[in-house]
């Protein structure tokens, strides 16, 4: 995996780019986060929202889980 800090959201985090074919992710969401208008997100399951937190999806985008 590589970051690359040039392509920022608007939630300024840098970005993960899969350089092996896999995308690793937490299984739990410890910040509040707002998927950008006109995108979607995706991770894999089980997937949990720690308390305390946040996930906005805006009219238009979703999240996948899989």
């Amino acid at each position: 995996m590589a970051f690359a800090p040039s392509f920022n959201w608007p939630n300024s985090n840098p970005q993960i780019i899969a350089t092996q074919g896999l995308h690793i992710s937490s299984q739990t969401m410890t910040q509040s986060y707002a998927i950008p208008s006109g995108n979607s997100a995706m991770t894999t399951g089980p997937f949990t929202i720690a308390g305390g937190s946040q996930l906005v999806i805006p009219s238009g985008s979703r999240l996948v889980v899989l």
